[in-house]
């Protein structure tokens, strides 16, 4: 008896049929199938999964930070265009290329109380003792750290109305902190400086919430979120005998990633600054606009 008799005895078919090529054919076809299924589902939920998160509990405000520098706030924070000490990284970075010697800064706050409110358009929210900016610079570049956020609430209550009229009681705990790395590079030509602040963004929440609708308690609310991010500052400055013109262009394309809340777009802004010095005395003015 052949081979190929014998397998079609025992009920299976000859090696060398067309019925054994075809169920080799039909099994790979279904295994690509199935595994083509899951590889388009995987896809799927990645493109919707954006969908699953939800908005940060912190206002956008909280992310402002606060302003460095005493010379800088004794000219009404027109200082874009002066930037001549090592505030200049949070100013215009360009202006680092004015420094003669190395130098460094560090910003310690006191305060009576635990939040500020918006000095020179910057609202701050922070403890009634903290560090505000600890940086070194070069003419040659520089690098800092800055706090843009440091919040404690503890049994937060507030209390609204919404579009329906039903009354909404709220009690919130509340622990965000975010900072900010910089690292600054710095380029100076016979006509014009330029500075680039490249920002690295890391932040922690803690978050607990009860709420009531209409007397009704509500299910609570908690959770732990860490957040990483980017972002850029330009900076550029033309040096003339008496005059000088500065610019920044803040936040570009600066962005936080929060593990399960959307991500956030930190609010940039544009400044145009001009300054004239004779004399000793300087004259400054900023013009700021939102990007």
């Amino acid at each position: 008896m052949g081979k190929n008799a014998w397998s079609a005895e025992v009920g299976r078919p000859p090696e060398d049929s067309n019925l054994q090529i075809i169920g080799k054919k039909m099994s790979f076809y279904r295994r690509l199938r199935v595994e083509e299924l899951l590889l388009i589902g995987l896809i799927f939920a990645g493109l919707f999964s954006d969908g699953l998160t939800k908005e940060l509990p912190v206002r956008e405000r909280y992310y402002r930070g606060t302003i460095i520098g005493a010379k800088a706030l004794g000219m009404g924070g027109a200082f874009t265009a002066v930037c001549d000490d090592a505030t200049a990284i949070y100013w215009n970075p360009a202006g680092l290329t004015q420094l003669k010697l190395n130098a460094g800064i560090v910003a310690y706050r006191i305060s009576s109380k635990d939040v500020v409110g918006e000095i020179l358009g910057q609202t701050r929210f922070f403890g009634k003792r903290q560090f505000t900016f600890l940086g070194a610079a070069s003419s040659k570049g520089g690098f800092a750290w800055r706090p843009l956020a440091n919040i404690k609430k503890k049994n937060f209550y507030s209390k609204t109305t919404d579009e329906a009229g039903n009354i909404i009681e709220r009690w919130t705990d509340l622990e965000y902190t975010l900072n900010e790395y910089i690292l600054t590079l710095v380029e100076q030509t016979d006509l014009i400086s330029m500075g680039l602040n490249i920002k690295y963004l890391g932040g922690k929440l803690g978050f607990a919430q009860k709420e009531m609708v209409n007397s009704i308690w509500q299910e609570p609310e908690a959770n732990i979120a860490s957040g990483k991010g980017y972002g850029l500052d330009i900076g550029f400055l033309i040096l003339g005998k008496h005059l000088k013109i500065g610019a920044m262009l803040g936040n570009v394309l600066s962005k936080i990633y929060w593990d399960d809340y959307d991500a956030i777009t930190l609010e940039g802004d544009g400044v145009f600054g001009l300054a004239f010095q004779i004399n000793g005395l300087t004259l400054a003015g900023d013009f700021t606009r939102k990007l």
